[in-house]
Order: structure tokens, then sequence, then C-alpha cells
């Protein structure tokens, strides 16, 4: 996986879904959902522009405020910090989180798991992340 591609059209062409990569960076997900939302995006900004050129620009300032969103930007970092996670972290915080529901788990929830059963590893976890 890798971001949201760097340029989003041409003259005569609008890059959407899969193919503009406007996936989630963490699960790989959104894929259907994404590439409908782009394609409602483009059809639109087809209809609100002049020409081809500012059908592009409005379409790609579109997808990336809708899909280069800072939560979005965090889920790249995480992505590419989670490759390097040794497997005695990943087994460590696994540990920490035995206790959550993962059912119906938010994300706080599995951060105060960590925190308040294994304090030490959210200092590993803080330096490992560059916090």
């Amino acid at each position: 996986m890798s971001k949201v591609r760097k340029r989003l059209h041409m003259p005569g062409l609008l890059v959407v879904g899969d193919a503009a990569r406007l996936i989630d960076p963490l699960t790989g997900g959104g894929g259907i959902s994404n590439a409908c939302i782009s394609g409602k995006m483009a059809a639109e900004s087809i209809l609100l522009s002049r020409d081809r050129q500012e059908a592009g620009q409005i379409y790609e300032d579109r997808v990336r405020e809708r899909f280069e969103v800072p939560h979005m930007r965090g889920g790249w970092f995480m992505k590419e910090k989670l490759m390097e996670v040794s497997d005695e972290l990943i087994e460590a915080v696994v540990d920490a989180l035995h206790s959550v529901d993962l059912g119906t788990f938010s994300p706080q929830e599995l951060i105060n798991a960590v925190a308040s059963t294994r304090p030490s590893l959210m200092e590993e976890i803080r330096r490992f992340a560059g916090l």
C-alpha cells in the first residue's frame, strides 16, 4: 500500500478509487466505498467546471480534502512505523490487551489498557513513535 497518488488528473482523465490509492492505510479497506465517493466527486467536478483542467483541479482538491485528512496521514505514519515493530513489542501489546472486549473497543480503550497494565510499555511505544 502507498499514499494517495501525487497526480489524480490529466486532460480527459480523473483517477478514482483503487487507481487513486484511496484506501485505509492500516486496514487496506474502504476500497468500494472510497471508489463510489471519488467517482461521485469526479462527476460533480466535471459538472461544476468550465473545462478539463478546471475539472481536474476541482476533483483533486476535493479528493485531497476528503482523503488526506489528519487521521489518514496519521494512519500512514502508523503503517510505516508498524513495519518496524519487533515481535517482542507486538507480543507485549497483545498481552496487555487481554482484558479488552475487542468486539466493542475504541482506540482510546486500547491505549488505556496498555497504560494501566504495562506503563513501561507505553514509554517504549512513545519512544518508538518518536513522541
